[in-house]
């Protein structure tokens, strides 16, 4: 972090008498060298490192295996194969998609979400969930305009489903699915 403090050091320089002026007509400049994120200990980044299975913690950064309060998430960190599996039946808070290589696939077993839900936002491909998706608690799905997050396998549970923003969510299977659904009032997409 940094600041100008003029009142006790002066050690960022001395401030103009009369500021720096507006931002366009000024020659103050700020150079940053790096920025840093520190996510919080529940975020799980998908690198797939090891091989395309999510139970095998070496596919995410850091080594952290996934658990049932993990907020998973695919971006550019994640590499160019995205045709993920399973491997067994996991249950996570939550999945977040932003920009990505490719399309995202996951496959095998079933994956319960909690009531983190799923936000695909930021996505710059599609998502395609071919693994059994259990609704584990009530939720709501963020869906991005860009690109579609098509559900290819049974949508189960109980819980009831908001499905916001612009975007298309594709339930492409027959549903077991028992909880309400519903859109909300500022989505125009599809469903």
């Amino acid at each position: 972090s940094s600041e100008v403090d003029d009142t006790s050091t002066t050690w960022a320089g001395t401030i103009p008498a009369g500021g720096y002026g507006a931002p366009g007509a000024s020659g103050v400049k700020m150079t940053i060298d790096y920025a840093r994120y520190y996510a919080p200990p529940t975020s799980l980044f998908w690198a797939g490192s090891n091989s395309l299975v999510w139970n095998n913690s070496g596919n995410w950064i850091a080594n952290m295996p996934v658990t049932s309060t993990s907020d998973v998430v695919f971006s550019f960190l994640s590499g160019n194969n995205l045709a993920t599996v399973l491997g067994n039946d996991l249950t996570i808070d939550s999945l977040t998609v932003l920009e990505m290589n490719n399309a995202l696939s996951v496959s095998g077993n079933t994956l319960t979400i909690g009531a983190g839900g799923m936000d695909t936002t930021s996505a710059n491909h599609s998502v395609n969930l071919n693994s059994v998706i259990n609704l584990g608690a009530a939720q709501t799905w963020q869906i991005g305009s860009a690109f579609p997050v098509n559900v290819n396998s049974n949508l189960t549970g109980s819980a009831s489903l908001t499905k916001a923003n612009a975007g298309t969510l594709n339930l492409n299977a027959s549903n077991s699915f028992t909880g309400s659904l519903y859109v909300d009032s500022n989505a125009s997409g599809i469903l």
